[in-house]
């Protein structure tokens, strides 16, 4: 976040800055050496920007974590409770499952073809998708030949699916104090002068890459410092900017589920 913008400033600088090496642009720290230029982080803020939208059809990279069952249970679809078809209380219920335990899970979404698919149990260990695994596109689930041993503990699925994503956009406003320091005026104000000249040169070019840059103001330093600098007076031109850069937030969009509404007569007594 803040270190795209401050990764800008140094290249800007060193660009500018040509005859100055490149160890004397700092960032957070007080030069020992003269001449030189520092780059100080004056406070940020992040506020909501007016972008808002919802786009459909889009690949959304999921990661699952599937909990192995060890259970012995007989080879069933949907388990019963009361009578009744309880198809809400748990996805595990609606799993395959053998008389060794579980060799089918259900994913949270299909998963797409033309995606990538990694499966790894236990996380870390890479299995073979035709060989340890098998993928249902249709179903959206994954089927093992044998079920995993259960000391693996979980299954790890990494894959892709087609959705929709709500993209919000942020502001992330920065104020960066950029100094410049020399053992006269003439040296700090030429640097200040040329840092100046170089961020206007490249307003169109960075605001293409998603920052503005708009200077605050600025003011003369005089100081005395530690190392070199302890032995001489610091002269040096404090120039205060703002950094304006676009962010953008998204997330995918939970699809709602098809509720039915269905008529029970109410028998007379």
């Amino acid at each position: 976040m803040l270190r795209e913008i401050e990764d800008t400033i140094l290249k800007v600088l060193r660009e500018c800055l040509a005859d100055l090496p490149e160890d004397r642009i700092l960032i957070e720290a007080k030069p020992s050496r003269l001449p030189a230029v520092t780059i100080v982080n004056r406070g940020f803020k992040i506020e909501k920007s007016g972008l808002s939208e919802v786009q459909e059809d889009r690949m959304i990279e999921e990661v699952e974590r599937l909990p192995i069952d060890g259970d012995k249970e007989r080879e069933t679809g949907e388990e019963e409770t009361g009578g009744e078809w309880d198809r809400n209380r748990d996805r595990g219920r609606n799993q395959r499952r053998s008389a060794q335990g579980q060799t089918s899970y259900k994913l949270r979404h299909k998963p797409l073809k033309e995606g990538r698919i990694r499966v790894e149990c236990p996380p870390g260990i890479p299995l073979k998708e035709g060989i340890d695994y098998f993928v249902d596109f249709v179903e959206g689930s994954i089927r093992f030949p044998e079920a995993p041993a259960a000391s693996k503990k979980t299954i790890l699925v990494k894959y892709s699916y087609e959705g929709a994503l709500a993209v919000k956009g942020l502001k992330l406003l920065a104020r960066y104090a950029i100094d410049t320091f020399g053992t006269d005026r003439s040296k700090a104000d030429s640097m200040a002068e040329g840092i100046v000249k170089a961020f206007l040169s490249l307003e169109e070019e960075l605001a293409m890459e998603g920052i503005n840059v708009r200077l605050l103001g600025g003011r003369t330093l005089a100081e005395e410092n530690g190392g070199e600098m302890a032995r001489e007076k610091v002269q040096g031109v404090r120039l205060l900017y703002l950094f304006e850069k676009e962010l953008r937030m998204e997330k995918p969009m939970i699809p709602i589920e098809r509720i039915e509404i269905t008529e029970k007569e109410v028998l007379k007594p």
